[in-house]
């Protein structure tokens, strides 16, 4: 397959691409294509945006794609990529007018057009799609869809495949390219995939190239999070003694929290904090209505801008379709949450695209649990193989768990 050279692709990108090219040879105009699906596993932070826009914009021979996301945050964030309006190729000098194809986001069944005169990203959300195919009717929306693309692209990040997402995708009768960050999930029987047709990229592989930062952690005493000003105390010293200046445009602080009230407590201390000049956001769903308060959103914005705060605390909106490789460190304020809520949230962390030699920080005030949950992803990644995919995490699990001391 033939891209671009200054898109200078890392060699896992590489090597992904051309598992999917290969994918894709003889499938995308077949008169009975082989359906099952190519799987591409790449960690949070590893490149899979570039992966999805070199196939979908350079592959030779196949015109219009579908490029599906499980939310919407995520779906936004991929058609700005996708179009060269930040992120990966926007970096390396492509514009929108400059990229082989358009990019179009779908938000409505209306958007879907009857034809369409030249090939064309398709980017939208699952959920969409399973609405779309409401009586399979020859002329409903996702049969034109379908009569568009040659190819759909599945960027699952972190999420578990539901059988009625799998249902949806599989009736498009296209083939499918399924994109995942962690496959954290008991099967793989949503999709049936192409046993040929896998790509595996490994956290650990990623850190030893320092195309990952490796996570340091920091152990805090619960006692320090009795309240936001003894957190907030707490949280800056240890980013200061790891790094030897407070948050700044340059190496920024996430907080999630539990709910929006500590968000906006531990937003006054932080503002307050000798440490806390590189400025605060705080983000959620029920803030942003009061002008008093305009360090208040409730979504948040591009963590890359000029002029962009040092501090941002939220509770679930920076988990995902947010990335910057200026976040570099971590804490959490009253939730634990679940392994996939933290290891979505450390890859907001662990960026590195310049390669650089500092490492990311999380701080644990909860006795060690949170550097607990990251090591047992850690145990878990570094025993995939093409295998123990399809063994799944209840088994993997289990030979962690045999491999512990008594």
């Amino acid at each position: 397959m033939i891209y671009p050279r200054k898109l200078c692709l890392w060699p896992h990108q590489v090597d992904a691409v051309a598992t999917v090219a290969r994918y894709l040879s003889g499938r995308i105009d077949a008169i009975h294509p082989d359906l099952r699906a190519a799987l591409v596993n790449i960690p949070t932070g590893g490149g899979k945006t570039a992966v999805i826009g070199t196939v979908a914009h350079w592959y030779k021979g196949l015109g219009s794609v579908l490029v599906l996301a499980p939310r919407l945050a995520i779906r936004r964030q991929l058609a700005l990529e996708l179009a060269a309006l930040r992120g990966f190729f926007a970096d390396r000098g492509f514009a929108g007018a400059t990229m082989p194809k358009r990019v179009h986001a779908l938000e409505s069944s209306s958007d879907v057009p009857a034809r369409i005169s030249e090939p064309t990203i398709f980017v939208s959300t699952i959920q969409l799609i399973e609405e779309l195919a409401v009586d399979g009717a020859p002329t409903d929306p996702s049969k034109r869809l379908a009569r568009h693309c040659q190819a759909v692209f599945v960027d699952e990040g972190h999420y578990e495949p539901a059988p009625a997402w799998g249902a949806a995708i599989r009736g498009l009768k296209r083939p499918i390219i399924l994109v995942t960050a962690t496959p954290y999930r008991n099967d793989l029987k949503t999709f049936d995939i192409d046993p040929a047709s896998i790509h595996l990229t490994r956290y650990e592989e990623l850190v030893e190239e320092r195309f990952l930062r490796p996570v340091d952690v920091i152990q805090e005493r619960p006692s320090r999070m009795t309240s936001p000003e003894k957190f907030a105390e707490s949280v800056l010293d240890c980013f200061v003694e790891k790094y030897g200046a407070p948050p700044s445009a340059s190496r920024k602080l996430i907080i999630r929290c539990a709910a929006v009230e500590p968000i906006k407590q531990l937003g006054e201390a932080v503002r307050k904090h000798r440490h806390g000049s590189g400025g605060v956001v705080c983000i959620h769903e029920e803030l942003g209505s009061e002008e008093a308060r305009p360090w208040e959103r409730r979504h948040p914005g591009d963590p890359e801008a000029l002029g962009a705060p040092a501090i941002w605390i939220h509770q679930n909106k920076l988990l995902e379709g947010v990335d910057g490789p200026s976040f570099r460190a971590l804490a959490v304020y009253g939730v634990l949450g679940s392994a996939r809520a933290l290891v979505q949230q450390i890859g907001r962390i662990v960026r590195n695209p310049r390669r650089e030699s500092e490492d990311a920080l999380m701080i644990d005030h909860y006795e060690g649990e949170l550097e607990q949950m990251w090591k047992r992803y850690k145990e878990f990644d570094a025993q995939l193989t093409r295998e123990t995919l399809f063994s799944g995490f209840t088994e993997i699990h289990r030979r962690i768990e045999a491999q512990q001391p008594g």
